[in-house]
């Protein structure tokens, strides 16, 4: 079982992992839960997309920073291309701005490197993917403030289901179900700088800006790094207990999930979270002392709790309407509830 946002790429995304991780029988044994982001009242702040129904919700789309850094960055290379072109024919630095899309979705396309990519020198590109990275981060992402919190009920939500462990039953339309020890959900990419954003992984990112590209070490958030073809953020769940100290730092033994534990530790165990982007260990910055730069479960649901009360009544941020705020649960809705109910008008469900 996998869940998707209801968008058609999203969903046939979906469908092609169950077919690849069941294989022949995915058909027979797998399904895709479906969520309309948009399906049903209910949905405000319980789907894979709560931007969707957040009227107050704006793409800053990279804001003056990323205004400031094209009109830095593409007129020199406007003018070099400019300077390769015979005949009645001028590109404008809106045109250039978009060419480097060629490179990547023609490479992703083929399978090969385009020969379009050498139009563009090594720096050149190097420029293009930060104004990427300013676009994200000051779109949706971390130098926002309403948009970077969307994606906070769902987390927190997650988090509650990782606490519990594996083993978990749920409740479906016709009975109950074993909820997948692999959770796997897919969304756009929107949702997905939202839900980096939301992690905290970034926090000590300083503020980028569109007057140069930071210095390596000061360059944390790289967009291409998450928000890629097939981007993934994972949190892997570890039950850990401490080993005799050999060396100065603490070591830990770790086992592979099993049987759900009724709180955060069992048996002399305790439950960590490690944040992974594109399979790349990113710790929280504040809390990165458990096995693998991870961070005690309990210790960063505390976290996130306090960011998603910080963050205020959304409901009323996002500007619902009185009517459509007392039809969902709380201010902040149900963050995730799909995980485990799926009962709701706005669930559906495909064969992969």
């Amino acid at each position: 079982m996998a869940w998707a946002n209801l968008y058609p790429r999203v969903v046939q995304t979906a469908q092609n992992f169950v077919r690849g991780f069941l294989g022949s029988s995915a058909s027979t044994l797998g399904t895709v839960v479906t969520v309309n982001s948009t399906g049903s009242p209910q949905a405000i702040f319980d789907s894979l997309a709560p931007s969707d129904l957040c009227p107050s919700f704006r793409d800053g789309n990279g804001g003056v920073e990323a205004t400031k850094w094209s009109s830095t960055y593409l007129p020199p290379i406007t003018a070099r291309l400019n300077a390769l072109v015979s005949g009645n024919l001028t590109f404008a630095t809106s045109d250039v701005s978009i060419f480097p899309y060629l490179c990547g979705f023609e490479s992703q396309i083929t399978g090969q490197f385009s020969p379009w990519c050498s139009v563009f020198t090594a720096a050149e590109l190097l420029q293009y993917e930060y104004a990427q990275d300013l676009r994200y981060y000051y779109g949706i992402g971390d130098g926002t403030d309403l948009s970077s919190k969307m994606m906070l009920p769902f987390l927190n939500s997650l988090l509650r289901l990782l606490g519990k462990g594996p083993g978990q039953m749920g409740q479906g339309k016709n009975g109950t179900f074993k909820v997948p020890d692999i959770v796997t959900a897919f969304l756009n990419d929107g949702q997905l700088t939202e839900l980096v954003a939301a992690t905290g992984v970034m926090g000590d990112q300083k503020p980028l800006n569109g007057s140069a590209i930071p210095a390596a070490e000061e360059w944390k958030y790289v967009a291409s790094r998450f928000v890629s073809m097939r981007g993934t953020v994972a949190f892997e769940r570890l039950s850990c207990s401490p080993v005799a100290e050999e060396e100065e730092e603490e070591q830990f033994a770790c086992d592979p999930p099993r049987a759900p534990p009724s709180n955060s530790t069992e048996g002399g165990k305790e439950t960590y979270v490690r944040i992974l982007l594109n399979d790349a260990v990113y710790p929280v910055p504040t809390c990165q002392n458990g096995p693998g730069r991870s961070c005690a479960l309990e210790e960063y649901t505390e976290i996130v709790g306090s960011k998603l009360g910080d963050a205020g009544d959304l409901r009323g941020r996002c500007n619902v309407s009185e009517a459509v705020r007392m039809t969902g649960n709380g201010t902040s809705g149900g963050g995730a509830s799909f995980f485990t109910e799926l009962g709701g008008s706005w669930l559906g469900s495909v064969v992969p």
